[in-house]
């Protein structure tokens, strides 16, 4: 009896043993999660994140090259536009940076250097970023939250400073990659990356009504989002609730989105809002998605089960897995509805911008390649048959921080594969609900 307890305990520990191993390698053999300092739940990696003391660090140049190479490895790895190898222009632009290194290479110089290589993989959703403390201006973003825009940053105008730094930017469109140079303006750290900052900047502004304003910063009008001893914490403006709603007359509804959060609270929120326009006879609805770059595509899916809509095509893709591309085709997806009395039939517009990204993409697409929404405004950031699913990582020697797409989307109507959402009436952004709701009345 004894030896049989024997037995079953070898072959548990046994079975036990051949599954953890498995687990391991398989992680590391098809895992584009492996070494990733951010893994999903369920995924394996034994990277933690390390941030970099300061912008002021200086690394040999076989640090620097150190920090290149891993960079490409894991774009190697990871991307899907690598399953075949490597691309040679991903290669040689990697090479080139390498050879420009001197002796000493500071962080800003590798910071652009490896925005350089990643810019090759024309994608918008794998990107670079510094792991040292960024500062921001106060003032500037005071000005652009009371619909200032910024025009020049010392006498230079944005098109020539987009022009001149393409080449480290991450984007599929045009439109995004002004956003990228925007963000990167937003910052001391963005400015002395772009070679723009000497001790201090000169901001110029333009105001709705066309009259122009010049600033001049020093480094005392910069602070450190959350850092002790300042007024940090109302510096930014922050959004505890990133979706609500309006009536805007008796025909037209609307929901407005500034991330596609989805949880407990939107469901209540959705709950409320279709009871709501269905009590009051409401037949158009118009979905604002204008200012909305991140979030779940979960969201779309509740507001559609308040919907007549019987189901909808998924777009299909291909996602990376080590040496292996795992294709999933367009499918039928069968809408689950909600117990509410009136579903919502009617119309549906969605509102985009160049400021319409990710998940708000998708979401347009969703929409209009199913023929169940029109698209009002203008072209998304980014493209529908691009790339995402990102894992993220850290350079070893610098601590840069850059995430690397695992996965390309193919667009549902596979005639439009590779172009953008284009809107079915194009307008400018600020006037898409004055559009939405003349095509309304």
């Amino acid at each position: 009896m004894k030896e049989r307890k024997s037995y079953g305990i070898i072959i548990l520990i046994s079975v036990l043993l051949v599954a953890v191993i498995s687990y391991i390698v398989l992680n590391i053999v098809f895992s584009p999660y492996w070494d990733s300092i951010y893994p999903p739940m369920g995924y394996l990696s034994f990277t933690s994140f390390g941030q970099a003391e300061s912008d002021d660090s200086v690394y040999t140049k076989a640090q620097a090259e150190e920090d290149i190479d891993y960079l490409v490895k894991k774009i190697g790895r990871v991307h899907p536009l690598c399953a075949d190898g490597i691309p040679d222009i991903v290669s040689e632009t990697a090479e080139n940076v390498k050879a420009e290194f001197g002796d000493e290479v500071d962080s800003y110089q590798l910071w652009r250097g490896c925005a350089k290589v990643i810019h090759m993989l024309n994608d918008s959703q794998s990107m670079v970023l510094p792991s040292f403390k960024l500062s921001y201006l106060k003032e500037h973003r005071e000005l652009i939250d009371g619909g200032y825009s910024l025009t020049a940053v010392n006498g230079t105008d944005l098109q020539k400073l987009f022009d001149e730094n393409k080449e480290i930017l991450s984007y599929e469109t045009e439109a995004w990659g002004v956003k990228a140079l925007l963000n990167l303006l937003d910052t001391r750290e963005g400015l002395k990356l772009l070679g723009l900052y000497d001790n201090g900047v000169e901001y110029t502004y333009v105001d709705a009504s066309g009259h122009k304003t010049v600033r001049k910063y020093t480094p005392d009008d910069f602070y450190f989002y959350n850092s002790e001893g300042t007024n940090d914490t109302d510096a930014v403006q922050t959004l505890d609730i990133p979706y609500r709603s309006a009536i805007y007359n008796e025909k037209a509804a609307g929901l407005t989105f500034d991330s596609l959060a989805y949880d407990d609270d939107l469901k209540r929120f959705l709950y409320d809002f279709f009871v709501d326009i269905g009590d009051r006879g409401i037949s158009n609805l118009i979905i604002d998605l204008r200012d909305c770059q991140s979030g779940s595509s979960q969201v779309l899916d509740e507001i559609l089960m308040y919907t007549d809509f019987k189901s909808y095509k998924t777009p299909g893709g291909v996602w990376r897995l080590g040496p292996y591309m795992m294709k999933w085709k367009s499918e039928e997806t069968k809408i689950i509805k909600m117990d509410v009395d009136i579903m919502f039939g009617g119309n549906i517009y969605v509102l985009t911008s160049s400021n319409t990204f990710g998940s708000a993409t998708l979401a347009a697409e969703i929409l209009q390649d199913n023929g169940m929404g029109s698209v009002v405004g203008e072209e998304c950031g980014n493209l529908p048959s691009g790339y995402g699913e990102v894992a993220a990582f850290e350079t070893p020697n610098s601590a840069l921080l850059f995430q690397i797409s695992s996965k390309q989307f193919y667009r549902i109507d596979e005639k439009k594969n590779g172009q953008p959402i284009i809107p079915d009436y194009r307008v400018d952004p600020d006037q898409a609900l004055e559009k939405a709701l003349e095509l309304i009345n």
